[in-house]
């Protein structure tokens, strides 16, 4: 058997397709380890974002938390607590709308509601209920009902009852049950 021997450009070519086999081979490596960092860096950069964005909102929630301290301190003075010198602050300003539009208001009863639904017009919310007789004309009536909604307190007018009076078809009289939230 006669062996072959390599020529100088058998050798050349083996050497050749070994050399691009290889550096095809380090290119794939190469490449792939790039894409792979390229991965990572766009992950990195999306929790980036991604922490950044919480703390924009944490700080912006602070801000706001710090911004409106004043005012939900302030909230609380639009209930009234149940003790009896605030029930009667509060029932002096109902009081003193009256004569501010020439209606007459007088408190009738006052209670503290707890919350339950037992009677019909009853706000499932503890605060104090009062029922007022009032007296006037229909446009005084209106005015004085106007300024009582929009006292600085969390209340509810929960009834209305007015009659014409047969004497003066310009007055008129009835009840009002006010109810305001307790603190």
């Amino acid at each position: 058997m006669q062996r072959i021997q390599p020529t100088f450009v058998q050798g050349l070519a083996f050497g050749g397709v070994l050399t691009l086999v290889l550096s095809c081979g380090l290119y794939y490596y190469v490449l792939h380890t790039i894409q792979e960092n390229r991965t990572e860096v766009l992950i990195a950069q999306e929790e980036q974002l991604i922490r950044d964005a919480r703390k924009r909102e944490a700080d912006t929630a602070r801000t706001l938390v710090e911004e409106t301290q004043f005012q939900r301190e302030e909230l609380t003075n639009y209930f009234v607590n149940t003790e009896e010198e605030e029930v009667i602050v509060f029932l002096d300003s109902l009081e003193s709308l009256g004569p501010m539009v020439g209606a007459e208001y007088v408190t009738e009863t006052v209670g503290v509601a707890e919350g339950d639904r037992e009677s019909t017009d009853s706000i499932p919310v503890t605060g104090v209920r009062s029922v007022a007789l009032v007296s006037g004309s229909w446009a005084q009536l209106y005015q004085l009902i106007t300024l009582i909604e929009h006292m600085p307190y969390a209340l509810t007018i929960t009834k209305v009852a007015l009659e014409q009076s047969d004497d003066d078809p310009r007055f008129w009289e009835g009840q009002l049950h006010v109810h305001v939230q307790a603190k």
